[in-house]
């Protein structure tokens, strides 16, 4: 009886011998991530606090270098080692060997495992000869460069290296699993490097595109959202993306897809025909799946530019649509030349073979445009849902709240089911106004708005453009700001910090610094403020009394890795804030940023139709100079129609002349130099603000009803 065939089988001879002539490969693998990673650390050795930035994103894995280097070296080396597949006399040499196919490709496989491996782990080796303790900065510079603490002060300890060590290994294996496949279904050198460059960003890129395809079709679908997602499909991007630590579950999913790869390469290779070497791709199915892929890409870029260049509004989408039409007939040609290595490419098949594209084109086209899916009037059970997450940014803005375990990161964090109903309604009253969202008949401004439901089983976050009147409007956002559990939310108590830096008073002409006795008096008053302030008052444009801006060491309890990082909010201090102005005034701060008509020099409103200056006013007469300064508003509320009123205070002005120790007793407190304030005191500025007026404005009725004001 014949014996079987092992379909798992190595030979040390062939692995010897790929050693001894591809010995170049893990040495120049070895030198790269030394004089990248290990070089600059030995060379400034006796501080290495100087580079504790290029030793986390090492070990991070964030550095470009090395992800350079771990998609190099796993692609030179599968190159090397299957270049015989790529040329009819080496092929034919190498398979008439004593050796079944299975041991070639596995003896193969293990000889690139070890010139990938080996310069990680030798590398790895020094770094632990080498490991001293390196205290982090965790101040402002990681908000600078995007890093993030460990969890350990020491970024250089026997863990981090490990991890660094474990996290490079599963990056080379997942890339070289594809390089090796790629140079399987190949039939030349260069296009083998082409395809495994394709193999490894296909999925990224495909779902980057149906991204884009939502982003444009559905109202609502967030691309911002799905970068984390979709960057985990593959670890070159991920692994970075988080900052080295994936996590164990995708870890194992990624050491389980490359064994699935390498399976999957050598049952390919055990019927790969060898008589196709020197061929662009070796298997019939392959070359027309090549060619749709490269035609969707092409059709999908194309569409967008079109769309682009339309200005990518909801009128731009027939644009797209002729831009998919142009892009599919282009690139299926285009990929046909390429796979078939000829110009004469277009015939009865090839017409089939683009019909058969056309109809599925269609459909995906159909899918997203119809929202065949439902996405965009999905409205979620409320009895599902165990928190919403929610934000709103722009002309008015609810973000974060002063406790970062009332936030996701990027919204507020809602459990009070009263809140989360009303959440609901506001989403189905969206969900019934989409029409009015698309096709706007007037140019109001949008706000950025942010939806998220937590324990729900529930497609992506919403992000929805909606406009500033139908925000304000609203009686279930109005119900939710005015509710007790945002109130706690948004109070300043719950800030959470080991110490003040500074906090400042500020308008767009003055600074004035604080000592910690005042800041602790003053955020008392603006707490007491904020839990009357209603929605209608909230969401109203009018310009503050003043800013107050504060600079602090945040701490989150739960998370030692944030502790003493520099962070930073603003609120703003209005004057229906009745005990924020009462301390204003006491202390002296209120005639400081109060703005009074005898302190303005000049006033001159233009009324901006579409861009253009289409009437001016100047205003002189002193009842609606101080309208002005009283109603004047931050931001335009319809885009194509408003007034910027441009006023201009005197040097010598009350406003504009005064400093903050101007006839002012303040007591500078013992512990002031430690709490890191400059001395109280305003810095003059350009003495100008620019207002802006909108329809039914106070101010604006008086400009235009009164005689004491000259048109132009």
């Amino acid at each position: 009886m014949r014996p079987k065939t092992p379909f798992f089988s190595i030979s040390p001879v062939l692995i010897r011998e790929n050693m001894r002539r591809l010995w170049a490969i893990p040495v120049f693998g070895f030198l790269a991530y030394f004089f990248s990673g290990v070089f600059p650390i030995l060379m400034n050795y006796n501080d290495l606090s100087r580079i504790w930035s290029h030793i986390l994103s090492s070990l991070n894995n964030t550095q470009p270098f090395f992800l350079m280097i771990h998609a190099l070296i796993p692609t030179i080396s599968a190159a090397a080692i299957f270049r015989y597949l790529h040329a009819a006399g080496s092929a034919s040499v190498m398979h008439a060997m004593p050796f079944t196919r299975f041991t070639l490709f596995y003896s193969n496989l293990a000889s690139g495992l070890i010139m990938i491996s080996l310069p990680v782990l030798a590398n790895g080796a020094i770094l632990l000869a080498i490991q001293k303790p390196v205290e982090y900065d965790a101040d402002y510079s990681y908000q600078i460069s995007g890093l993030y603490p460990p969890s350990t002060p020491n970024i250089m300890s026997t863990p981090h290296i490990m991890n660094w060590v474990g996290m490079s290994l599963v990056i080379v294996l997942f890339v070289y699993s594809l390089c090796v496949l790629a140079g399987i279904i190949t039939g030349n050198t260069v296009m083998h490097i082409m395809t495994a460059g394709f193999l490894n960003f296909i999925l990224p890129a495909l779902f980057l595109l149906l991204t884009l395809w939502g982003d444009i079709f559905l109202f609502g679908f967030p691309p911002a959202v799905q970068v984390a997602g979709i960057s985990s499909l593959t670890p070159l991007i991920y692994v970075p993306f988080s900052n080295g630590s994936p996590g164990w579950l995708l870890i194992t999913i990624y050491l389980i897809v490359s064994a699935l790869v390498c399976l999957f390469s050598a049952a390919l290779y055990a019927i790969r025909p060898l008589e196709r070497a020197g061929d662009m791709l070796v298997f019939r199915p392959v070359e027309t799946a090549v060619n749709y892929l490269v035609t969707f890409f092409g059709m999908s870029v194309t569409a967008y530019y079109f769309y682009a260049m339309d200005g990518g509004t909801e009128e731009s989408k027939s644009r797209f649509y002729i831009g998919a039409a142009a892009g599919a007939l282009i690139f299926f040609i285009l990929s046909r030349m390429l796979v078939k290595k000829t110009l004469r490419v277009w015939n009865r098949k090839a017409a089939a073979g683009f019909g058969v594209y056309a109809i599925a084109a269609l459909l995906v086209i159909a899918g997203f445009s119809l929202d065949l899916s439902g996405y965009e009037r999905r409205v979620p059970n409320p009895d599902r849902v165990e928190e919403v997450g929610f934000s709103v940014a722009g002309i008015v803005s609810m973000s974060e709240p002063f406790a970062e375990s009332h936030s996701d990161g990027n919204n507020l964090l809602f459990k009070d089911p009263g809140n989360i109903s009303a959440f609901i309604a506001f989403h189905k009253r969206v969900v019934d106004n989409i029409s009015s969202f698309k096709h706007k008949e007037r140019d109001y401004a949008d706000l950025s708005v942010n939806l998220s439901y937590g324990g729900y089983s529930f497609p992506p976050d919403r992000v929805w453009s909606i406009n500033y009147p139908f925000i304000r409007e609203d009686k279930n956002l109005k119900q939710i700001f005015e509710s007790q559990e945002f109130k706690s939310l948004n109070s300043l108590i719950n800030l959470e910090t080991d110490g003040f830096k500074s906090v400042t008073l500020h308008d767009w002409n003055y600074s004035v610094s604080l000592t910690p006795y005042q800041a602790r008096e003053l955020f008392s008053c603006v707490d007491r403020d904020k839990t009357l302030e209603t929605w209608e008052q909230f969401t109203d444009l009018t310009y503050p009394l003043a800013i107050i801006e504060t600079d602090y060491d945040a701490t989150k309890q739960d998370d030692a890795r944030r502790s003493g990082v520099s962070a930073y909010f603003t609120t703003a201090i209005p004057l229906y804030y009745e005990n924020t102005v009462k301390w204003l005034r006491e202390n002296g701060y209120y005639e400081i940023f109060v703005k009074e008509a005898s302190d303005v020099v000049s006033m001159t409103a233009l009324h901006i139709v579409n861009g253009a200056e289409a009437e001016s006013v100047n205003v002189t007469d002193p009842a609606n100079m101080q309208a002005v300064l009283r109603y004047g508003e931050t931001a335009p509320i319809i885009a194509g129609d408003y007034w910027s009123v441009d006023v201009r205070f005197g040097k010598e002005s009350a406003y504009a002349g005064s400093t903050a120790n101007d006839n002012r007793d303040i007591e500078i407190e013992a512990d002031y130099k430690e709490y890191g304030g400059a001395n109280p005191a305003a810095s003059i500025q350009p003495n100008v603000i620019i207002y802006c007026l909108n329809e039914n404005n106070p101010a604006l009725e008086a400009i235009l009803g009164k005689a004491g004001n000259a048109k132009q």
